[in-house]
């Protein structure tokens, strides 16, 4: 029996603009203005922390995966 094989990227990527990373740096500053009057200090780290890698993986292009279909079964 024949295999089926193809090739597709792992998520679907949409490119974003400047307004998009506004968007999410100003949700990051209110909730860091907030969590600085609860004197929360651990959850500010956390929000930096977090706004780094939202912005880096925002940035980054999927990887492509190959696909086999065989008397197997489906393989990635």
């Amino acid at each position: 029996m024949e295999s089926i094989e193809w090739k597709a990227p792992a998520f679907k990527y949409r490119e974003k603009g400047p307004g998009w990373y506004l968007m999410t740096a100003i949700a990051t500053i209110i909730l860091i203005a907030l969590a600085v009057s609860q004197k929360n200090f651990f959850l500010v780290v956390f929000l930096i922390v977090s706004e780094a890698m939202i912005i880096l993986w925002a940035k980054k292009a999927p990887p492509i995966l190959n696909f086999r279909i065989d008397e197997k079964g489906v393989a990635i």
